[in-house]
């Protein structure tokens, strides 16, 4: 009995000892970073002209890389971009799409087709900051 009472105290010692807790670290925050759109989204292109959309991103500490990347709503139609921007390391970049007017919106979308990019950092510690920027474009 004396040694089935000492298994019972030290089962319940053992379940009343609080287990220590496993989190995951937390994210430090993200550092202060602006987008700075550097050239007018454009509202009408005619077809087979091309334009350049440029963003300026700084930010108070360094970043690993930086990206710039269309979102293809109606890819290879309308309106297209030729391929994206990045940069590497640093705590300020320039980075520009190109956009180029494929096919006539008119029957199709007369208010213009919506278009859409972003803009991305990326920090040490899987941290990032990023911009979306929605816009129109009519090809006559």
């Amino acid at each position: 009995m004396k040694t089935f009472a000492r298994f019972l105290v030290l089962i319940l010692l053992l379940g009343l000892t609080p287990a220590p807790v496993y989190a995951a670290p937390l994210r430090p925050p993200a550092p202060q970073v602006t987008f700075e759109l550097l050239t007018p989204l454009p509202a009408t292109l005619n077809l087979g002209e091309t334009c350049t959309v440029a963003v300026r991103i700084t930010s108070e500490a360094e970043f690993l890389s930086a990206m710039a990347m269309p979102a293809p709503q109606y890819p290879g139609r309308y309106v297209v971009f030729e391929g994206n921007d990045h940069a590497g390391r640093g705590t300020s970049a320039v980075l520009s799409l190109t956009l180029r007017g494929k096919d006539s919106t008119t029957t199709d979308f007369p208010d213009g087709v919506p278009l859409a990019f972003a803009v991305a950092v990326r920090f040490p510690g899987g941290v990032t900051a990023s911009q979306w920027y929605e816009f129109k474009v009519v090809v006559p």
